[in-house]
């Protein structure tokens, strides 16, 4: 499994087109900082996951929490992490156990197809037969396909191709 941002090398000729589709429609409000891209990649990161299971472990209310977290992790960081902490809570009524080792944006995950859905919608495509997924977003729909068959997942906005693509890195029954 492959997430492709715009910036990403390209796979195929179709993940070209449509990296090239996506950019003609790319909206000022998806371009992030690079220092913010920078506090994503980290929460994707071995030091974020230590984090978000100390978070998992920690039976104090949210604000000690946050505040013990900003001893150690910039302010960023610290709210990068217990924003996810909160969405994997909230994600798993889509994405079931998954969600505790997925990422999410709070409208990504709003938008996001659940588990079953993608598996029904997955099943109904001949097995496999290489797919696309255009619209990735958080991976749900691109998990779903590659559980049965090679896929590659297009998202035009890079923060969330990256959350997508360890996403389907870290989701079960994906191998490779």
């Amino acid at each position: 499994v492959r997430t492709l941002g715009i910036d990403a090398r390209r796979e195929s000729a179709a993940a070209d087109r449509a990296i090239a589709a996506a950019s003609l429609f790319q909206s000022p409000e998806l371009d992030r900082p690079l220092a913010e891209f920078d506090d994503y990649h980290w929460l994707i990161g071995d030091e974020a996951d230590r984090v978000l299971e100390a978070l998992d472990d920690d039976p104090r209310p949210l604000h000690q929490k946050i505040r013990d977290l900003r001893k150690t992790i910039s302010t960023t960081r610290a709210q990068l992490a217990t924003q996810q902490w909160e969405l994997r809570r909230r994600g798993s009524a889509k994405f079931g156990s998954a969600a505790r080792v997925m990422f999410f944006l709070p409208q990504a995950l709003e938008q996001a197809t659940d588990v079953w859905t993608a598996r029904y919608k997955a099943a109904r495509f001949p097995p496999r037969r290489r797919a696309a997924d255009y619209c990735t977003g958080v991976g749900g729909d691109l998990c779903g396909l590659a559980e049965r068959r090679p896929t590659v997942g297009c998202e035009r906005d890079r923060v969330t191709a990256l959350l997508a693509e360890e996403n389907a890195r870290r989701w079960p029954g994906i191998v490779g």
